[in-house]
């Protein structure tokens, strides 16, 4: 066991430094093809204006603790409940109602911010998230149930409610440039895929070298909100939207006219519901799967490193990221070809998974990477696509249609195929079956051009924000725990 939490370790480090070379090689195009220029200057009016940076390092406080939490909660679901002795049915049960918990409260969540202001919003979606995160101490599968129920509704809406109160006060309130809130939001996505290093990190070091418990990141977790509750009461102000009679039903409606009247939105969306769809089944399975292959079921005292193997995962989608970056920014490549590269790449991982067995763990292990590095760089190339192609009116409401065969497709897959008699045998069907939906995904990138001219500008888009308070949420980032960190369009229009 000391030969294989060496090797994730190495493979840590590799991709660590990995990322630094790719980090310097866009640095260096940057300069070649002087993209940075504009940049420089837009980051020496704001890195000079005292009133800006003290707005901005009150909201960084906030949501840092929140984005912290959110991680620490992200490496260790399904070894929570493998300690607790559920049985593989058990887990999928509990996951499972996460999502369906997540689809129905959706709808529900546009309106929220009119009815109940954003920092009311904030202050309770905290709450709620904190008792979900010590719920999951509690060797109670009803405790678990509602710990999974609860974290899976309050995430999503504590990060749009930061992100749109941020918004609202920047414009609003302190009548700051609006191409500064661009600046702001490219902060919060460089810091976050640190955090998320940084938490398997933490994780690996108090659940595996310490002994603790792995629910215990989840004890941190509490602590990181309670105290980032604490600064959001004392620093930040209420605001709300004016669209205060809004009806969710009609809402429903527009989007759902949208999808099927507006080009191309409905294979947007049927691409993001299969790919998602899979990252889904995938957040659920990679932590059985390397159980299985890596541990030794004699030795109960020995276990995998599951933070070090975590912080792998999230060193490869940000390398993916980087890469959709390099890609479109100076190889020429548009977002439609990144979709097609990301998704082909991550059909041939799964395809590998799907006929893995213990002869070969490592390979599959790197197979894993690999579908990481894809799903990096898918997830900046659908962004920007979205913000071409969905109409940003009703972005927010097709986002919640998009989600319902999303999670019908993880769903469906994690009920019928993941149980504890067949434990191999049934999580290679489930990788055969996510085969299937990345491949159905690339068919319909080869039959379709996405390539379009940008619909909606980046100060739309914050108009829109300010007059409806409904922010648009946007998968951004799906990692290796459940994809809750929720960003608006206009962080990669802006960034685009």
């Amino acid at each position: 066991m000391a030969d294989i939490s060496t090797l994730f370790t190495f493979v840590f480090i590799l991709l660590i430094t990995l990322y630094a070379l790719i980090e310097f090689l866009y640095k260096s195009l940057q300069k070649k093809f002087n993209q940075e220029s504009a940049s420089k200057t837009q980051s020496e009016q704001v890195l000079t204006n005292p009133q800006f940076i003290s707005f901005q390092r009150s909201y960084f406080l906030v949501y840092f603790c929140f984005l912290l939490a959110d991680w620490l909660n992200a490496p260790y679901h399904y070894k929570v409940y493998n300690e607790f002795n559920y049985m593989r049915e058990q887990i999928a049960v509990i996951y499972v109602c996460g999502y369906i918990a997540s689809v129905l409260f959706s709808p529900i969540a546009l309106t929220l911010p009119d009815k109940y202001g954003r920092k009311t919003l904030v202050t309770l979606a905290a709450i709620v998230y904190c008792t979900a995160s010590m719920l999951k101490c509690c060797n109670s599968y009803l405790a678990l149930l509602l710990s999974r129920i609860f974290a899976a509704t309050s995430s999503r809406v504590l990060f749009s409610a930061c992100e749109s109160w941020y918004i609202y006060e920047h414009l609003e309130s302190y009548d700051f440039p609006s191409e500064w809130v661009g600046y702001t939001l490219d902060q919060t996505s460089k810091w976050n895929g640190w955090f998320s290093l940084a938490s398997g990190l933490i994780g690996y070091f108090f659940a595996d070298v310490f002994g603790f418990h792995a629910y215990f990141p989840s004890i941190l977790a509490g602590i990181c909100l309670l105290i980032g509750l604490a600064l959001s009461q004392s620093r930040w102000r209420e605001n709300r939207g004016s669209g205060k009679n809004v009806k969710v039903s009609r809402i429903l409606r527009d989007g759902l006219k949208a999808i099927f009247k507006k080009k191309h939105v409905f294979k947007l969306g049927l691409i993001q519901a299969l790919v998602e769809g899979v990252v889904y089944i995938f957040v659920f399975l990679w932590t059985p799967t390397l159980i299985l292959l890596f541990e030794d079921s004699a030795d109960s005292t020995k276990s995998i490193p599951i933070g070090i193997i975590f912080a792998t995962f999230m060193a490869a989608t940000m390398i993916g990221a980087k890469g959709c970056k390099i890609w479109s920014s100076f190889c020429r490549k548009s977002e439609n070809d990144v979709l097609l590269y990301s998704t082909c790449a991550a059909t041939a991982s799964m395809l590998w998974l799907s006929m893995h067995d213990k002869s070969n763990a490592v390979p599959t292990y790197f197979a894993f990477i690999l579908f990481e590095l894809s799903i990096g760089a898918y997830f900046p190339a659908m962004g920007v696509l979205r913000s071409k192609i969905v109409p940003q009116k009703e972005a927010a409401a097709i986002n919640v249609w998009v989600r319902i065969p999303l999670n019908m497709v993880a769903t469906c897959a994690l009920i019928y195929l993941h149980n504890e008699h067949s434990k191999e045998l049934g999580d290679q069907k489930l990788y055969m079956f996510c085969t299937i939906a990345m491949a159905l995904a690339v068919l319909i990138l080869l039959c379709t051009d996405f390539s379009m001219s940008k619909e909606h500008q980046a100060e739309e888009e914050v108009k829109f924000i300010l007059n409806t308070g409904n922010p648009v949420i946007e998968e951004s980032k799906i990692t290796a725990d459940e994809p809750s960190k929720p960003k608006l369009n206009i962080e990669i229009n802006l960034e685009s």
